[in-house]
């Protein structure tokens, strides 16, 4: 809670799991994950589910952060309450 930029990132990850968590009062985005390969589609089979997610862009309120931040290649994003 009440991170500065973003709450929490898992950047160039293979299986990096968030599970059950909150995030509020984030500056930015409160997620940012990344994984695998894009040029040979190797999925990073990383997984964000049933996660908490309210107030987020608090710093930068102009900007389009989403609150969960995805790229690469075989992210999952299920039942998150945003």
């Amino acid at each position: 809670q009440g991170f500065g930029a973003h709450g929490i990132e898992f950047l160039d990850c293979k299986r990096a799991v968030l599970d059950h968590s909150t995030a509020r009062m984030i500056g930015a985005s409160a997620v940012v994950i990344s994984g695998g390969d894009r040029k040979n589609l190797v999925p990073s089979n990383n997984v964000v589910r049933d996660c908490e997610i309210e107030q987020t862009n608090r710093l930068w309120r102009t900007s389009n952060y989403a609150a969960i931040r995805l790229s690469g290649v075989g992210v999952t994003v299920e039942n998150n309450r945003i």
